[in-house]
């Protein structure tokens, strides 16, 4: 990080079939793990990061928005002015799961 260092966290999430609604889930938990750790960069000795991270094993491959804006019904226009966060995936069906350490 620029000028220091920081704690990262990851929010793993395990989906067994699709799921519509996995972006709003992700930003619920999201927002409860900043709350959680909002003020305490002092305590910690770093700034707290959260990365979102799906595993996905189900059928079909996986399919839905990989960014959480992606997802919400709105015109190109209005989209950078919607939160946003990139939704990584790692679809167990179609990867090798001893590779996932090296996944970005």
């Amino acid at each position: 990080m620029r000028g220091g260092q920081a704690c990262l966290y990851a929010l793993i999430e395990h989906k067994s079939g699709r799921d519509d609604a996995v972006g709003f889930q992700l930003l619920g938990y999201l927002s409860a793990g900043w709350r959680d750790l909002r003020g305490q960069s002092e305590q910690l000795g770093c700034e707290p990061l959260i990365v979102p991270l799906v595993v996905y094993h189900g059928v079909p491959e996986w399919s839905l928005p990989c960014r959480f804006s992606d997802g919400l019904p709105v015109d190109d226009e209005l989209r950078p002015l919607l939160l946003d966060f990139p939704i990584e995936v790692f679809d167990v069906g179609r990867g090798d799961e001893m590779k996932l350490s090296s996944h970005p």
